[in-house]
């Protein structure tokens, strides 16, 4: 494929040259072809900062964090005021009043249902099924476990 471009000279013959366009056309649609995919991919995976970030002014809470030790349970959504539970017995928690101090952190906070559950090593994965359970009759339904304590534990 060629272009013929014609031209005059003195001698009144014509004088032309043929441009070759097979090897500009090979060059070009390579590019074009990479272009058209990298918009593409481009628009399918940016992220959204719209849906990251949440709206202005909002103040944003610690999520609720239930860590059952072996000595008691620790309730607090941040180190300052920890509500310290203790165990009635080896073994046996007290967990009416644990629901009650988890009660009373979701009325502060009653649009966060967002809570992490800490356990120690040692402690028998009943209570672990309690502590869940009173998350659940509080209403929390974002809840996750979390490994390792979060603050040092009573041995």
């Amino acid at each position: 494929m060629g272009m013929s471009i014609p031209g005059s000279s003195k001698a009144g013959r014509a004088k032309g040259f043929d441009l070759n366009l097979v090897p500009f056309i090979d060059l070009l649609s390579p590019w074009i072809a990479f272009l058209w995919m990298t918009t593409v991919w481009i628009q399918a995976f940016s992220i959204r900062h719209e849906e990251s970030v949440g709206p202005l002014g909002a103040e944003a809470s610690s999520p609720l964090t239930l860590h059952v030790r072996g000595d008691g349970v620790e309730v607090f959504r941040s180190l300052d005021p920890v509500t310290n539970v203790p165990v009635l017995s080896p073994g046996v928690y007290d967990w009416p009043t644990i629901a009650a101090h988890v009660r009373d952190e979701q009325a502060a906070y009653p649009a966060d249902a967002r809570a992490f559950l800490v356990t120690d090593d040692g402690v028998a994965y009943k209570q672990m099924i309690a502590a869940l359970d009173v998350t659940r009759v509080v209403g929390l339904t974002e809840v996750r476990l979390a490994g390792g304590p979060v603050r040092a534990s009573a041995p």
